[in-house]
């Protein structure tokens, strides 16, 4: 083998036993859990926290389309308290990057060991998934929750705009199957959403249903964030507008280290545009408006009248024209 070669395999190893003590200081500190609804950036929003020395990041354990057994956990509502061995089992594996997952770690050119799991590091995961079982997750795997909201109509833009792309994903084509997840829990009902089962069953249209999913669901996290004020609420829109300003105050509140090459690839991933629909380069400062040229004024207003009996924290007062 030439020197060259053997420099190229060398290399990355010695950068990476470098990096080792701080490798070992980020394993000792509590993993962090990105949590939201598909479509409000938190793929965004984990891959950047994830550029952070010593972290670890696992996509989506719970996706359904890992299979049967994952499906059953999807937006599945579990007390702090609740005996649920099987999702305790699968909630436990992804936390420890074990098992089955659609994951993978940060790539980080100069940390070629860390690619191992047995290497330390500090587990990142982000699930849009189990965002109903932030109290359990909460009791019992001790994460930093880091929750992100994105407005209505951004959200219905997007699933209607990756509807027409994906015709066969039931994802983007269920409205009604994702309410009806919703409904079909009585715990979760009685606990958070009793007096809002009127609003939820007289949706009928695709955005209608939108709307009601995106409050009923938003408005449970929010609730369960009540009674954990560390967690952090994270609106997509600030991230867009302001993004190094509002990640830097994102990684000092996570105990993350924020670097120069962090800075700078967060400039490249916010000032140019990829038609991809699951790419992370965008123009964030165009992303909070662009729903206003996908939406209807009609589609729009289906969404907000059944956003709006939640109530939530959030700003939904625009100008349609």
């Amino acid at each position: 083998m030439t020197d060259s070669r053997l420099l190229k395999r060398f290399v990355p190893i010695a950068q990476s036993v470098r990096a080792l003590p701080g490798d070992l200081r980020a394993a000792k500190q509590v993993p962090i859990l990105v949590v939201g609804l598909p479509r409000s950036g938190t793929t965004w929003l984990a891959s950047t926290l994830a550029k952070a020395d010593g972290v670890r990041y696992f996509h989506e354990p719970f996706n359904v389309t890992l299979g049967p057994e994952v499906r059953a956990f999807h937006m599945r509502y579990v007390r702090a308290a609740d005996r649920d061995p099987a999702f305790e089992q699968h909630a436990r594996a992804a936390f420890a990057g074990r098992g089955v997952y659609n994951g993978h770690a940060a790539p980080r050119d100069a940390h070629a060991l860390q690619q191992n799991l047995w290497w330390p590091s500090r587990h990142l995961v982000k699930d849009v998934h189990a965002c109903l079982a932030l109290d359990w997750i909460s009791h019992h795997l001790r994460p930093r929750i880091v929750i992100a909201l994105r407005h209505p109509c951004a959200m219905a833009s997007s699933w209607a705009r990756l509807r027409g792309r994906f015709p066969d994903d039931w994802h983007w084509q269920g409205s009604d199957a994702h309410l009806q997840v919703l409904l079909a829990q009585p715990a979760l009902m009685d606990d958070h959403l009793a007096s809002y089962r009127d609003v939820m069953n007289s949706a009928k249209t695709y955005f209608e249903k939108l709307g009601a999913f995106w409050g009923a669901s938003n408005y449970v996290m929010l609730q369960q964030h009540e009674r954990h004020p560390d967690w952090i609420v994270v609106q997509h829109e600030t991230l867009c507008v302001e993004p190094e300003q509002a990640y830097r105050t994102l990684f000092e509140d996570l105990d993350l280290r924020w670097t120069q090459a962090i800075r700078q690839q967060l400039a490249g991933d916010t000032t140019v545009a990829s038609d991809r629909p699951y790419a992370l380069k965008r123009v964030s400062e165009q992303e909070p408006g662009k729903w206003r040229d996908e939406l209807t004024e009609d589609q729009a207003e289906q969404v907000l009248r059944f956003a709006r009996p939640f109530e939530l924290p959030f700003d939904l007062d625009f100008e349609l024209a």
